[in-house]
């Protein structure tokens, strides 16, 4: 019996871009691996849940859409989605087809010995002055939290990494940051990114500070002032206020850490 992989696509207002990208991850993944495909759709204003809606219809292979009761962002909506995910690995990229799908193969084949392995980011993907403040604010991210500094949102996971990620005291999610927080063995390869082909990236210059800001916070809160709670209580009750929706009979739960939902 071959393994599963879950992929887990954040989705916002990404309508455009999510057929090509289903039908690559899928290309990719079941060659080798039993795929599961989770969208986790954070109340986008355009077409994305439609899309989705059409994608399980045509699916062979298992496919779980999510919608959040309201828009939590990448990082919760990222955990949400690791959440519900089932099987012995997890992989994580954005729907926009900047990372490209096709490199989940290479980041899989790099994962012996290390818990989580990150598609380091290379290319000209951004304008010079994006580049620039994306690349100080990994640096930052990876002295703070233990990350590689190329580290983005294009990462797989062993199972059990993501019950320790669920497993953390804080409130304040940075799906990234969390990583290293978790003291897991991690590392990256090099992986092109590709510049954006469909609309624009919803990460203006203010959420940019927010994000820098949130990713601070976790990392404050994880070691000088833990919560009360793990970030799973969380993400527990933001799931089940969510809309889930599966295109197959789901399977038992590979994990063992995280309580039901």
């Amino acid at each position: 019996m071959t393994e599963t992989i879950s992929v887990v696509v954040p989705v916002f207002n990404n309508g455009a871009t999510l057929a090509e990208l289903a039908d690559r991850i899928r290309r990719t993944v079941e060659s080798s691996w039993t795929l599961e495909l989770i969208f986790v759709e954070d109340c986008s204003t355009d077409n994305s849940w439609d899309v989705i809606d059409d994608i399980m219809r045509d699916a062979a292979a298992r496919v779980v859409a999510i919608r959040t009761p309201h828009n939590l962002g990448q990082h919760a909506a990222i955990l949400v989605g690791l959440r519900h995910a089932r099987g012995a690995w997890c992989a994580v990229l954005d729907a926009d087809l900047q990372d490209s799908p096709e490199a989940i193969t290479a980041l899989m084949a790099a994962v012996d010995g290390y818990d989580a392995v990150f598609a380091g980011r290379r290319g000209r993907h951004e304008p010079t002055v994006r580049l620039l403040t994306g690349h100080l604010y990994r640096l930052l991210l990876g002295v703070l939290s233990g990350v590689p500094s190329d580290a983005g949102t294009f990462f797989v996971l062993r199972r059990e990494a993501v019950d320790r990620i669920l497993a953390l005291p804080v409130t304040n999610p940075s799906a990234i940051a969390m990583i290293g927080l978790a003291r897991l063995r991690a590392r990256s390869i090099p992986v092109q990114r590709e510049p954006r082909r469909v609309g624009r990236s919803a990460y203006g210059n203010r959420l940019r500070l927010r994000l820098a800001w949130r990713m601070l916070s976790c990392v404050i809160e994880c070691r000088f002032r833990p919560a009360p709670r793990a970030i799973g209580v969380t993400i527990n009750a933001l799931s089940a206020a969510a809309t889930v929706r599966e295109s197959a009979p789901a399977g038992p739960a590979v994990h063992s850490g995280a309580a039901p939902l």
